[in-house]
């Protein structure tokens, strides 16, 4: 994609080396199980963290979450076809209202109205976000974090009403930056005071553990942390082996 391309010549000043990390990346990519889809995301975030200087330890715990979240641009399906009853409740309301499930279910956000996507967020934001939302790009974010991420996507494609992949890839990386150096910050310090060898699988593992229970925060996190703190030690083994 012409976003990583844009990425890896910028590394070229970084303070990592850009063919360390492009070794990492293809490895990821080359020998890993999960989909090409994923891998392709995972690859690109990576790219934009580890060339903002986090260890290559927290970042296999923000991809491991990735790989149980979303994709670039990805809206939250709302299609319980075989088990209705399993619908939250905000997406049975976002289908009566505004007929998401039509328009925006399981979509990427180049294929929709820019311009819908922007009322229909200053509607939900005038409510607060009590009864419709969604999420969004592969961290799912929601609420008024989505509100945020469209307003990054809408500065990249210039308020335009249709917007790239390219440019929705730039939009969330940059928002991944903006939260884990901002109101996120404390996830990253933490974790670094609490993992003296953060060249290791464990730091890993309790990258992908944190970040699941204080970032992503989904539904039963205690247990789905044991799960993405595993999926972070076999992201972080393939990127360093």
């Amino acid at each position: 994609m012409k976003a990583l391309f844009a990425i890896l010549l910028i590394l070229l000043t970084s303070n990592i080396s850009c063919v360390v990390l492009h070794e990492m990346m293809k490895k990821l990519k080359s020998k890993s199980n999960f989909s090409a889809t994923k891998k392709n995301t995972m690859s690109i975030i990576g790219t934009v963290l580890l060339n903002k200087g986090y260890e290559a330890s927290f970042v296999a715990g923000v991809l491991g979450n990735i790989n149980h979240e979303g994709n670039i641009g990805m809206f939250e399906s709302s299609a319980y076809i075989s088990h209705p009853e399993a619908e939250p409740q905000y997406l049975k309301y976002m289908d009566k209202l505004y007929n998401y499930r039509s328009k925006y279910s399981g979509k990427c956000v180049t294929e929709v109205s820019m311009s819908e996507l922007k009322k229909l967020m200053e509607k939900l934001k005038s409510k607060n976000w009590k009864e419709g939302k969604f999420g969004l790009g592969c961290v799912q974010w929601t609420g008024g974090r989505t509100y945020t991420l469209v307003q990054l996507y809408l500065h990249e494609c210039k308020n335009a009403n249709k917007i790239t992949l390219d440019q929705a890839t730039t939009a969330e990386g940059k928002m991944i930056v903006k939260e884990l150096s901002g109101d996120y910050k404390s996830i990253y310090n933490t974790w670094k005071n609490e993992n003296a060898n953060k060249n290791s699988a464990s730091a890993a593992y309790n990258a992908g553990s944190i970040i699941c229970r204080k970032y992503e925060i989904p539904a039963d996190y205690n247990n789905k942390a044991v799960t993405r703190g595993n999926t972070a030690k076999e992201i972080y083994k393939i990127m360093t082996s």
